[in-house]
């Protein structure tokens, strides 16, 4: 009888496991966008399934420029609980000033000698991209005796995060605010691991990086509260620009970072989601500028992912195959005492 259970498990072990590998095989070998991806690396995945839908050199590495700040998020949200980042409060010192000075970065505002929460700073590194907001919570969050020593303390734990997510030696963080370090790489496969684990372990990360604006509180020399916003360096959340519809405006996009420096080009992560479906996209390297030196007056990083997201949602659609209660199929069994059939069920 034992023998007979064992035949009859294993017809539905090949039933099960032949329909997992067709479907594997069916979304992540058969599909191909009608059109050129201009971005040197891209990579897109759904969300739930963890099923690549496209991918172009995603183990390459790549300088991050500002991606890197998603590290950065992610470390503050494992180092400060989440119910003290409004109440954890961080002093801005003239060290993160001195490090940026002539390196024409990103701001959100902050200056020397504000204290902000680290709440307030997690929006401000991650809507306007403000490279004071990384420093000012490496220099409170390391550990050391010194500037160098502290935001030195939070670049080894980022390093020792991507190696607890299980990216590649390819990946290597040198700074927590993404400028140009000929050693800091990425590659679309890794920041995909910590992409997933942020979304997955902090609902927060997905509640800053996602959102359109937010207001700052009053700091020390900014005695006002004020609004920062995501959509002055991600236009495909703006539907309309200077009065005209914008060319690179995608209804189904949210967040999530832009990164852009002269050695990377154009980098971008997005999440797309329709009829309750959502993508995670990642392109790096799209070109900024022609062989020649002159600018490329298209943002290709944008119409990468409005092309990709437009693809992906009008030729995938989410459909139930089965309910759990329904019968699949109905087999012919031998061996079995009493029994010439059997049903098959999800």
């Amino acid at each position: 009888m034992r023998m007979k259970n064992r035949l009859i498990s294993a017809v539905l072990t090949i039933c099960i496991l032949t329909g997992v590998c067709l479907t594997g095989l069916s979304v992540s070998a058969a599909y191909t966008p009608d059109f050129a991806v201009n971005s040197e690396i891209a990579l897109l995945v759904d969300l739930e399934s963890e099923k690549v839908i496209y991918s172009k050199e995603p183990d390459k590495p790549w300088y991050p420029a500002s991606l890197a700040k998603i590290m950065t998020c992610l470390i503050t949200l494992e180092q400060i609980p989440d119910e003290e980042l409004s109440t954890t409060m961080m002093t801005a010192s003239v060290d993160v000033y001195n490090e940026l000075y002539g390196q024409g970065a990103s701001s959100a505002g902050i200056e020397v000698g504000d204290t902000t929460s680290a709440l307030d700073l997690l929006y401000g590194l991650m809507l306007p991209s403000g490279c004071e907001t990384a420093l000012i919570l490496a220099d409170n969050i390391g550990q050391g005796d010194t500037y160098e020593e502290r935001t030195s303390d939070f670049v080894r734990m980022m390093n020792e995060k991507a190696q607890e997510l299980g990216c590649s030696e390819q990946t290597r963080f040198m700074n927590a605010h993404g400028l140009h370090d000929p050693d800091q790489m990425v590659t679309a496969n890794d920041l995909w691991k910590i992409l997933k684990y942020a979304i997955e372990t902090y609902d927060r990360f997905l509640e800053i990086s996602t959102a359109l604006t937010y207001t700052m509180h009053a700091t020390g020399k900014n005695g006002e509260t004020r609004d920062i916003s995501t959509s002055h360096s991600n236009y495909m959340l703006r539907e309309k620009m200077y009065g005209e519809d914008n060319k690179y405006y995608s209804p189904y996009v949210q967040g999530i970072k832009t990164g852009t420096l002269d050695a990377a080009g154009r980098n971008l992560v997005t999440m797309g989601s329709d009829k309750g479906v959502s993508y995670i996209l990642i392109t790096m390297g799209a070109p900024a500028k022609y062989e020649n030196g002159d600018p490329i007056a298209d943002n290709l990083s944008f119409l990468d992912h409005k092309n990709l997201f437009n693809w992906v949602f009008k030729s995938f659609e989410l459909k139930t195959v089965y309910e759990k209660s329904s019968t699949a199929a109905q087999v012919n069994v031998s061996l079995a005492k009493d029994k010439d059939t059997l049903l098959l069920n999800p």
